[in-house]
């Protein structure tokens, strides 16, 4: 019984928006970033946006309390060979769900004021074109992140 009740809580938490902005148009779930080695190793920022308006929404930039520069990526695989290209924007369709994983896309963090360990957690600021900005909490977790985040 005991099991039940906290995977009913866990799938809750994980379920949950942490944040919303524009009318509740885009909705941020379960974001999370990797621990780093020290300062100077990057990290990647890995979450879910739900954008539930019927109008495309770009992400068009974040800045983060503990880092000095940032980068919109996305891991490309051609020939075998993986690489990371930095984009201007994401767009987010109508009615459409981003995931940022470990595999694809995700929001580049260099340049840290310091390392980032295990329990963790920070502050990113999303900036939205037409919207706005979000601040969404971060949580530093293992290396395997979010269960939900299966990439």
């Amino acid at each position: 019984m005991m099991k039940k009740i906290i995977a009913l809580f866990t799938l809750f938490f994980v379920m949950t928006p942490l944040v919303s902005a524009g009318d509740d148009a885009v909705l941020v779930y379960n974001a999370w970033a990797r621990p780093t080695a020290n300062a100077s190793s990057p990290a990647g920022v890995f979450m879910t946006i739900n954008n539930t308006s019927d109008k495309d929404i770009l992400l068009v930039g974040f800045s983060a309390e503990n880092a000095a520069m940032t980068h919109l990526h996305e891991m490309t695989t051609n020939d075998g060979i993986n690489s990371m290209v930095t984009h201007k924007s994401f767009k987010i369709p109508a009615k459409t769900i981003l995931n940022f994983t470990k595999s694809h896309l995700h929001l580049m963090l260099m340049k840290m004021s310091s390392k980032i360990t295990k329990g963790d957690s920070f502050m990113i600021t999303l900036t939205f074109e037409g919207i706005g900005e979000m601040n969404v909490p971060v949580t530093v977790t293992g290396m395997e992140g979010f269960k939900k985040d299966m990439e």
